[in-house]
């Protein structure tokens, strides 16, 4: 029996900046819609052949350190894809389809959407640093880094599952993972191509970071958000009337409190005691209806 097909709740609609989404399905449409409007309808970039406006103008730089009022770029390039590659953004968008989902079933919407920003952020500092180590200015594009930090996060938490390898060899997620990076470290040691191997790296690293510690760029954000801007599901509120007694209602906000923990965080942050409580609290409220 899942939470949805409880009898003491009623969903009930909450302005948001998604919606009734999921975090993957919005972030898919995100980038998709960013990467067709680039495509069709940026002009290129003066002086830079092939080079489209909103690509060029959202690319992450390693000249951030100098030119410190582009700090948006440090989100914004992970929107972007390119425009003369349509592998780019659509084989990002299926892995983070394949891995994201049963993540965010895991940790919920605002959880999610938190982890894959800060994931963004922080492969994208990574690679800054590396590119000015090495004197590089090539800069950046892509959701890639995030991905991996999601599917690293993935592979943690769901390690047995199985994949089809090229549509036809069955392999487990750990080894999955294991030759994802594996392949990453060669084309950090032998560049052979315009892959950002590092900050793929640095995004497995980064979810792994987090899978372990909680800890996460996002923990340094706001715990509280304004309401249009929550990124969790429709609150889940128990069903109330005025003439209840105080001690129902009292039932009633304490599964209230528990609910919007499911909504925000996700089933799984629940302790083995607050799964008690929720049940002994819905079966209570169940025999005085």
């Amino acid at each position: 029996m899942g939470i949805y097909d409880r009898d003491y709740y009623r969903n009930e609609p909450r302005r948001s900046l998604m919606g009734n989404w999921s975090a993957v399905n919005f972030l898919i449409v995100v980038n998709v819609a960013i990467f067709l409007v680039d495509y069709f309808l940026a002009p290129e970039v003066p002086r830079h052949p092939g080079e489209h406006w909103l690509d060029f103008h959202m690319a992450l730089s390693p000249d951030l350190i100098t030119h410190p009022w582009r700090f948006w770029t440090l989100l914004g390039y992970g929107f972007a894809h390119d425009p003369q590659n349509i592998i780019h953004v659509g084989g990002n968008m299926f892995v983070l389809w394949v891995f994201g989902v049963d993540v965010e079933r895991l940790y919920g919407r605002d959880r999610f959407m938190r982890v894959y920003l800060s994931l963004i952020v922080c492969s994208g500092l990574a690679w800054v640093a590396i590119q000015l180590i090495s004197g590089s200015d090539v800069p950046v594009i892509g959701a890639s880094g995030a991905i991996m930090g999601i599917g690293a996060i993935y592979i943690y938490n769901f390690p047995h599952r199985v994949f089809l390898l090229y549509f036809v060899i069955p392999v487990p997620a750990w080894a999955l993972g294991i030759i994802y990076v594996g392949l990453d470290f060669y084309g950090v040691v032998s560049p052979h191509d315009n892959t950002a191997h590092f900050a793929h790296l640095a995004g497995a690293a980064f979810g792994l970071l987090y899978v372990r510690t909680g800890w996460s760029l996002a923990s340094l954000l706001p715990t509280r958000w304004p309401k249009w801007a929550k990124f969790g599901g429709p609150p889940l509120r128990v069903h109330t009337e005025d003439d209840q007694p105080r001690t129902q209602r009292e039932v009633q906000m304490r599964v209230d409190e528990i609910l919007e923990k499911i909504s925000r965080e996700g089933e799984a942050s629940l302790t083995p005691a607050e799964r008690r409580e929720l049940e002994d609290l819905s079966r209570r409220f169940r025999n005085r209806r």
